[in-house]
């Protein structure tokens, strides 16, 4: 049982994308976090954006989606950043805590109008310089004025914290480790007959090393002759096993996206999940894995 705090304060957590319009760890473990300081106590506000608009109160958690104008990531984030910056400066908060940099900074700025407000940034990846050099300049001057700005940067692993230190000397970084719903991500009831590995994720982003695993496909299919590959998730597969081996092609299957509410059927009937991704902190999908 969660033991309730004795003074409750009043939280926004920021976001530029909601469930389940877009369906990632970040998009799934901002809810969760607002339900769970909902039961402690807390006033919790969701501030987030969506193609389709509204307000409604989900697990406690009073949930605002401001209208999405642009389909461009870096537009959009840059866009939401800017209406939610005069929501955080005139509303009251005791703690902001944001998990997308555009939001940060917003929260950061409003800040200087509540000189008791703390702000707190969740980095869901590595904050890495030549990666952020690599976008572009802009960003890389975001990603060092968020650094530099939040009261509290966390991080889901030590090795990301790590990375905060040795890239931008910031050698204050919080570990805050992801957490699963046990009531939803439950064991199947019985495993695929056929030795099978899960991907769980955008396979269709580079980062996320997919086209690695189909190049081992066959090197593991020479212990396990029986072995299948389920790509689960949103993208195209086409483009990837026409550059994999062909015995790694006809041992792929790709999923889609599935439903939202049945993903640990998936989790539980592969016998492996497998994340070979480069620039993942933590690794979502396979806690999940894990409880199922």
């Amino acid at each position: 049982m969660e033991r309730p705090y004795t003074a409750a304060v009043r939280i926004a957590l920021t976001h530029a994308y909601c469930w389940p319009e877009v369906r990632r760890g970040a998009e799934r473990f901002l809810p969760s976090l607002g339900a769970a300081l909902a039961r402690r106590g807390h006033e919790v506000v969701h501030l987030s954006s969506a193609w389709k608009p509204g307000s409604e109160v989900v697990d406690g958690v009073s949930t605002v989606r401001i209208r999405r104008r642009f389909h461009n990531p870096y537009r959009h984030e840059a866009d939401f950043g800017r209406r939610l910056l005069p929501r955080l400066a005139r509303q009251r908060f005791d703690a902001v805590h944001s998990l997308q940099r555009r939001d940060a900074l917003a929260s950061i700025r409003a800040a200087r109008l509540h000189p008791s407000r703390r702000t707190v940034f969740t980095d869901l990846g590595l904050p890495s310089r030549s990666y952020w050099a690599s976008v572009s300049t802009k960003e890389a001057g975001i990603v060092e004025r968020v650094v530099r700005g939040v009261d509290t940067y966390s991080a889901m692993s030590q090795c990301a914290v790590d990375c905060l230190a040795s890239e931008y000397g910031r050698t204050d970084g919080v570990v805050v480790p992801g957490g699963v719903d046990l009531s939803t991500f439950v064991p199947a009831t019985s495993r695929a007959e056929r030795p099978t590995i899960l991907f769980s994720g955008a396979f269709a982003e580079p980062y996320k090393e997919v086209s690695l695993l189909l190049e081992a496909l066959p090197a593991i299919a020479e212990a396990e002759p029986g072995v299948e590959l389920w790509l689960s998730g949103p993208g195209d597969g086409g483009p990837l096993l026409d550059a994999a081996p062909a015995q790694a092609r006809e041992r792929t299957r790709v999923l889609g996206l599935g439903d939202a509410d049945r993903q640990h059927e998936r989790y539980g009937r592969a016998w492996v999940t497998c994340l070979p991704s480069r620039r993942d902190s933590f690794g979502m999908v396979l806690v999940e894995s894990l409880a199922c």
